[in-house]
């Protein structure tokens, strides 16, 4: 078991950006090969996907920095913007090219009663006394079984987002590797599967909550964090 960091004298941890980024280009090289065993397999781990996703954890990074809550009822754009920045990073020249995506999935995320951004909030604010792990892989359960949260970039966002939320309690972020992602893949798939209002939700989400959250703390490497200077 990973034990919370030691707080710091400012009580914030921070991600270790360089580590993260050369963990996602060791196992871009590697993603192809690995994505043709899974059942359901995903997006190619490209060098454009890779920027994407560091400019998702930068964002994560800065939310520590800044101490905002990512989850309390306000900070909704700050949840769509890491989904936004999963699928366009921080280039103007792209966003304004997927500005309808943008657009529609912003109002699916503030519209859709079963799937929005309310069932996440809500879900999180009843929950917060769990452990981070448990906390983490709840919120990523909510996010991508369906309806998903966004449109599209939901695995994605969703370990950002609980990336947010173990680094926030001094644990290390999820971050794809060459041995964690195959696993992390066919769990997701799985939690995919589940509808949110129906009743197999009902039976199945707990157990798929806590299986995921031992998956993240069986696969948590502490070099990804470090500690505020």
């Amino acid at each position: 078991m990973i034990a919370p960091a030691a707080a710091t004298a400012a009580g914030v941890h921070r991600l270790d950006l360089d580590a993260i980024q050369r963990a996602l280009c060791d196992l871009a090289g590697d993603f192809a090969e690995i994505n043709a065993q899974l059942d359901d397999p995903h997006e190619p781990l490209s060098a454009v996907v890779v920027d994407n996703l560091m400019a998702g954890y930068e964002l994560v990074d800065q939310a520590l920095a800044a101490r905002i809550d990512l989850l309390a009822f306000g900070q909704s754009a700050q949840l769509l913007e890491l989904n936004a920045r999963v699928l366009c990073g921080s280039d103007p020249a792209e966003r304004r090219r997927l500005a309808p995506h943008l657009a529609a999935t912003e109002q699916h995320f503030y519209d859709d009663q079963q799937g929005g951004v309310r069932d996440l909030v809500e879900w999180y604010a009843g929950h917060r006394r769990l452990s981070a792990w448990r906390r983490a892989a709840g919120a990523y359960v909510r996010a991508i079984s369906t309806p998903q949260l966004w449109l599209e970039g939901n695995h994605r966002a969703g370990a950002l987002l609980m990336s947010w939320i173990l680094a926030r309690d001094g644990l290390p972020p999820v971050v794809p590797t060459r041995a964690s992602v195959g696993p992390m893949l066919v769990c997701s798939s799985r939690i995919k599967q589940l509808r949110k209002g129906s009743f197999g939700m009902l039976l199945r989400e707990p157990r798929a909550r806590n299986e995921l959250a031992q998956l993240l703390e069986r696969q948590a490497d502490p070099g990804f964090l470090r500690p505020a200077g």
